[in-house]
């Protein structure tokens, strides 16, 4: 099961990772750090408007049909996460949201269902809906977002409201200074730093996109924290664990997979031996040969 698991990981971040034009892959995210750092925009607001036209747009970049979309108006209480300077933003919804019942309280933005896709349909909203808003530009139609699926808004009046803000503005403060997140002085803080930022680096993006090198003062911190953290915890994991910022995961998104061209040799477990243990192994035998010349590289859009 680990072995498949893994091999799911690896594919995924080798569709996360083309070079050319990487597209963000619209997964189900129910962790609310993951919204936040997916996002192009995190808000609080209010649905003040679903404006009666709709609104024909191309899904995605290369596609020739359009689809008609709804468009709802969101007044910005705070803009945590991009939308700054603004006071209201513009997000396109499933025409057939304004079908959609309201959710009842404090549940905001009902997925549109699907066959065979759980409850994770589009995302629909309502007039009048306050919350925490996680959006995505969309991919052809310029001033307008989107909601990934599975980005369920947050009611004002959901029991998590507030640490779910606060989530937030602690992504937003490691996004505004790295360095100080990855120089914390407990191990689990700079590990927390590395999965926010290389989570953010690494993301797809809806535009044509090409890779960028970080500061090498940023690279050195993030695979210092990877070596100092403990691999192992993924080997029995408490409740909430977040596998997507255990260590063997970063990693593996930055390419360093046993058996990679990057040099990360491969190993297999004996018999009741931890992987992630040989993991750390081998990735620390891999840093002392290679992390001076290594460069963690961000996507970022290429210019039209």
């Amino acid at each position: 099961m680990r072995r498949f698991l893994f091999a799911a990981t690896l594919a995924a971040v080798a569709l996360i990772a083309s070079p050319a034009v990487a597209l963000r892959i619209a997964m189900p995210i129910q962790n609310t750090a993951q919204k936040a750092i997916q996002a192009d925009a995190v808000v609080v607001g209010k649905v003040t408007e679903i404006e009666k036209d709709e609104v024909e747009v191309t899904p995605h970049q290369g596609a020739t049909d359009k689809t008609k979309m709804k468009v709802a108006v969101i007044k910005i209480e705070t803009g945590l996460v991009g939308a700054k300077n603004v006071t209201h933003v513009k997000v396109l919804i499933p025409g057939a949201a304004a079908d959609q019942p309201a959710q009842p309280e404090p549940g905001i933005g009902r997925p549109i269902g699907r066959p065979g896709l759980g409850g994770f349909g589009p995302i629909s909203l309502k007039e009048g809906e306050e919350g925490l808003f996680f959006l995505v530009k969309h991919p052809t139609a310029a001033n307008y977002y989107t909601i990934n699926m599975g980005n369920t808004p947050v009611a004002i009046k959901a029991e998590t409201y507030k640490d779910d803000v606060a989530k937030v503005k602690a992504i937003v403060a490691t996004l505004a200074d790295p360095m100080a997140a990855l120089k914390a002085d407990k191990v689990e803080d700079r590990l927390a730093a590395t999965s926010i930022l290389l989570q953010k680096y690494r993301r797809g993006l809806t535009v044509p996109a090409k890779e960028v090198a970080i500061p090498a003062e940023e690279t050195k911190a993030i695979l210092k924290a990877l070596l100092d953290a403990d691999w192992t915890a993924a080997d029995k994991p408490t409740p909430g664990f977040d596998y997507q910022s255990a260590p063997s995961n970063l990693v593996g998104q930055l390419g360093l997979y046993p058996g990679s061209p990057n040099g990360l040799a491969q190993f297999q477990p004996k018999p009741g031996e931890s992987y992630n243990a040989k993991y750390q192994e081998a990735f620390k035998a891999w840093h002392a040969k290679s992390g001076d010349k290594f460069e963690i590289k961000k996507f970022v859009p290429t210019e039209k």
